[in-house]
């Protein structure tokens, strides 16, 4: 009688400890997203911005104006041979077992991934991407001029004080913790801010960063501000889907390589992880190649004077 008792004891402390077992993973699968779709390939999330095929919030102009001047003589800059793209994919974060986040990870020339901090994809991803051989940066959160509900909950803004810059910033370099710099999401109101891109661009010297500025308003100070803090900086050239038809996509993208042919420099692409990009970057990717056109990284291309004009 002892023994079933004893027995009886123990097989429901086992059932009680599998109960348990389950119900913590659920509740860390429910904080991070990793218990549901996560290698089974039914993780269909996008881009937020892009859920309702509106576009992106912000666009800044549409081709840097820079991209006629020359670029300054710079000996540490590696040989570029022309025509020259950089492609930098931004918000990698919100997604990380579909198919365009896959492919373009596993894209045959070098990818600059831009990963959005604090998402429950954003370590995986900059893992990942580190171990295929890409380079990782952080694709910052910052203030735009108008509210457009898609805002992060952290993220550079006005009325920050130095300190709160740098609680931001060690956040981010923490959860992305292999960056090698930063890009802006959004910001069309903090890059014109001078008191938060100084701060800003101060602190990420002292942190070895690279800074790229996205460009998404044409009154951005962020790429000078780089530049006098002693940064190596550079502007984004041209965005390059922020249309979702494939046809405008792939037109884009042949835009840039003429534009690097005509300018005789580097032109730096911004993408996102989306559908009709992956099905666009896929198809013309290998064509380029043929047609001799070469890829570099953002570090490669990144600067530490403004180009001098023409």
């Amino acid at each position: 009688m002892m023994l079933r008792v004893n027995r009886l004891i123990i097989f429901t402390s086992i059932i009680l400890l599998c109960q348990l077992v389950v119900l913590v993973l659920l509740l860390l699968g429910s904080g991070s997203g990793f218990a549901v779709g996560f290698s089974n390939g039914s993780d269909t999330r996008e881009d937020p911005h892009f859920a309702h095929g509106e576009g992106y919030p912000e666009s800044g102009p549409a081709i840097n104006p820079r991209l006629t001047q020359k670029m300054p003589d710079n000996p540490d800059r590696p040989n570029l041979e022309y025509p020259a793209l950089v492609l930098v994919i931004d918000d990698f974060g919100y997604a990380f077992d579909n198919e365009p986040v896959q492919g373009i990870l596993n894209l045959d020339v070098p990818v600059t991934v831009a990963i959005i901090p604090g998402h429950w994809a954003s370590r995986r991803v900059a893992t990942v991407a580190q171990r295929l051989g890409k380079e990782v940066i952080i694709h910052l959160p910052m203030e735009a001029t108008r509210v457009t509900g898609s805002e992060e909950d952290r993220m550079i803004k006005a009325g920050m004080t130095a300190a709160e810059v740098t609680e931001l910033l060690k956040f981010c370099a923490d959860d992305v913790y292999n960056a090698i710099g930063f890009n802006n999401h959004m910001g069309s109101g903090a890059t014109q801010n001078s008191f938060l891109m100084s701060e800003l661009c101060k602190q990420a010297v002292t942190r070895g960063w690279i800074i790229l500025d996205s460009l998404t308003h044409p009154k951005s100070i962020l790429y000078e501000e780089a530049l006098k803090a002693g940064a190596h900086a550079a502007e984004r050239d041209i965005f390059l889907d922020h249309s979702n038809d494939p046809v405008d996509v792939r037109k884009a993208l042949r835009k840039a390589v003429r534009l690097s042919e005509k300018a005789g420099r580097p032109v730096i692409i911004i993408g996102h992880p989306r559908k009709v990009t992956w099905q666009v970057l896929q198809e013309e990717v290998p064509k380029l190649i043929e047609e001799g056109v070469h890829w570099y990284s953002l570090s490669d291309v990144a600067e530490t004077e403004i180009t001098a004009t023409l």
